[in-house]
């Protein structure tokens, strides 16, 4: 009997009622026997590709008709003999159970039809959905949608109170209760947060409430900003995040010592509001890496991130889907790209406070009611809120009105109207959040160098009548502009870190300026257009160039300096010479004639 029609009488026992029927298939194919040249092979390997691609569609059909429970572990086990990916595999299983296109595990949908989220059961402890059709809400394992079920995520990190004796990384609520309406819920939040939190100012609450809001309206931007808290110890930056990540949508708590597999994860996962404490990582850690990734790709959907997921063999890319409003307490800022996408409230040291210094019991009970309330607000408003990607924020720059645009359209959700007092308050911020990040942008070494080739295009431009022309700028001038400070007097710190080789490279890789070689001077070629987008994209006016000079001369006068007046030298007091001391021990050494050992 030949490899086929032995599979063939062996398939037909593994068919029946027999329970393991897969396992025995996988045994069978994985036993070794006498292969080409008499070495041992695995009976899989004598089968042709066409004959494996049977048996797998084979297998997996003996698979579908055993228990769920023991399907995982089955397809597990097949990798090893077909090389598939397991999702993969898992959906045609699926298929053959009858479930159309399988299921999908999702914390949250939303249609034309209805707005499904998940919530927490505390009758059955276990993860359901909240289906809002537009007039009612009902409780329901899972959802159906284009032949599609979406089931809820579940885990034991889930749960809705925190309490003495039991800690939980993702709060969820338990049901859409009644909050009144919109601006009464939002003055329960800023009592609440103002119960447990000594804010600095009345702009901080208003940045905090709104940021708590727009989490809960999530799916309807693409680009949302980072709520920070920053400054020195003892200001109370763990109170904030802590209280204010407590009402957000799905809060997902960790802090900085969480290693990168479950943080990728539980964000994937849950699609909530990222809340970390101690956010001031190591970029030098693999974990300082995954946040910072984190941290630059998630304010804007789009951006996936690829891993490795599996152990051994069972290993396979998958992508996850880092976008999500993020909350996190900081000691200081970590860089200008990732201040650019945040909201900060500074939090001086405090000597003393009115807060609490403990967070009592009904803190949590307090912070569900909340999120009970704001999960009715997101179902009753989730689908007509409204953003006008085209509106322009005056005085700010692309990057804060990309994501200040969905603060800006929490606000009008929250007060039914456009141009409030709330609403000022929020543009007033996003101007001063700009203002930093220009400023920061400009004190970088990219921006230094940028402030030195507009100055030196400027003066030549002056010195040519004013021509808008391409002028050729000499690289030693953009550096020693680049590292003088307002006065033209050179900063040593920087002039030891920034060298010729780095602003070169900075003017091939930054500005995209070929440095090229003539009579003995290296050069780069600006355009008028090169000069234009240098300046606009570094936002330099006139008072960022100072007094422009004439042009240096060529040769060694280039960084020749001017004379000091005699009289304004400091007089030296001529130098004593200084005879070195004696040695009073050397008339006692005695005398060692050289000898030939010693040669």
């Amino acid at each position: 009997m030949n490899q086929d029609a032995e599979f063939d009488a062996a398939y037909a026992t593994w068919d029946g009622d027999d329970v393991d029927g897969p396992q025995k298939m996988l045994d069978w194919l994985l036993e070794e026997i006498d292969g080409p040249e008499g070495k041992k092979v695995p009976r899989h390997a004598m089968f042709t590709l066409a004959e494996k691609e049977q048996q797998r569609d084979k297998f997996f059909a003996l698979v579908a008709k055993r228990p769920k429970i023991l399907q995982t572990q089955w397809i597990a086990n097949g990798k090893q003999i077909w090389k598939y990916a397991i999702d993969h595999a898992r959906e045609d299983v699926e298929k053959l159970r009858g479930e159309k296109k399988g299921t999908r595990w999702k914390p949250s949908f939303v249609d034309d039809r209805a707005v499904v989220d998940v919530a927490f059961n505390v009758e059955t402890n276990k993860t359901e959905f909240l289906h809002f059709d537009g007039t009612a809400v009902t409780r329901k394992e899972s959802h159906e949608h284009s032949g599609v079920t979406y089931a809820p995520p579940m885990s034991e990190s889930a749960g809705y109170v925190q309490t003495r004796s039991e800690t939980f990384a993702i709060l969820l609520p338990t049901d859409a209760a009644d909050y009144g309406d919109s601006k009464s819920l939002a003055i329960d939040v800023k009592t609440f947060l103002r119960n447990y939190v000594t804010f600095p100012d009345e702009v901080s609450e208003h940045l905090a409430v709104t940021y708590v809001f727009m989490t809960y309206i999530l799916e309807q931007f693409d680009a949302v900003p980072y709520l920070r808290a920053i400054g020195d110890w003892g200001g109370g930056k763990s109170r904030l995040v802590l209280v204010v990540g407590s009402i957000c949508h799905r809060p997902i708590v960790i802090s900085g010592g969480t290693t990168p597999a479950p943080i990728f994860r539980l964000i994937d996962q849950w699609r909530g509001t990222f809340v970390m404490d101690e956010g001031d990582y190591d970029d030098h850690s693999e974990v300082g890496r995954l946040l910072k990734k984190i941290r630059l790709q998630g304010y804007k959907r789009g951006f996936a991130i690829a891993r490795m997921d599996g152990e051994g063999g069972d290993r396979d890319v998958k992508t996850f889907d880092p976008f999500g409003p993020q909350i996190s307490s900081n000691r200081k800022s970590a860089d200008p790209a990732e201040d650019s996408r945040c909201i900060d409230i500074h939090m001086p040291s405090m000597p003393s406070t009115k807060s609490r210094a403990q967070l009592p019991p009904e803190f949590s009970t307090q912070a569900l009611k909340l999120r009970n309330q704001l999960e009715r607000w997101r179902l009753d408003h989730l689908r007509a809120v409204e953003l006008d990607g085209d509106e322009q924020i005056p005085g700010v720059i692309p990057r804060v009105r990309e994501v200040g645009l969905s603060l800006l359209a929490t606000v009008r959700a929250i007060t039914g109207e456009i141009g409030s007092e709330w609403e000022h308050i929020i543009l007033k911020q996003l101007k001063e959040v700009s203002e930093r990040a220009e400023a920061a942008r400009k004190s970088s070494w990219e921006g230094r160098v940028a402030q030195a080739i507009v100055t030196r295009w400027r003066t030549f431009r002056k010195n040519n009548g004013g021509a808008e022309k391409a002028y050729k700028l000499d690289v030693k001038d953009i550096r020693r502009l680049a590292i003088e400070d307002v006065e033209g007097k050179e900063i040593p710190a920087l002039a030891l870190k920034m060298t010729q080789n780095l602003v070169n490279k900075i003017l091939r890789d930054t500005f995209k300026l070929p440095v090229i070689k003539s009579n003995s001077r290296y050069l780069v070629e600006v355009t008028k257009e090169k000069f234009a987008m240098i300046e606009s994209g570094y936002h330099l006016g006139d008072e960022d160039y100072g007094q422009i000079d004439e042009e240096p001369k060529s040769g060694a006068q280039r960084f020749k300096r001017e004379p000091v007046p005699r009289d304004d030298k400091p007089k030296r007091e001529p130098m004593k010479p200084v005879k070195p001391p004696l040695d009073p021990t050397r008339a006692l050494r005695p005398f060692k004639p050289r000898s030939a050992g010693n040669e």
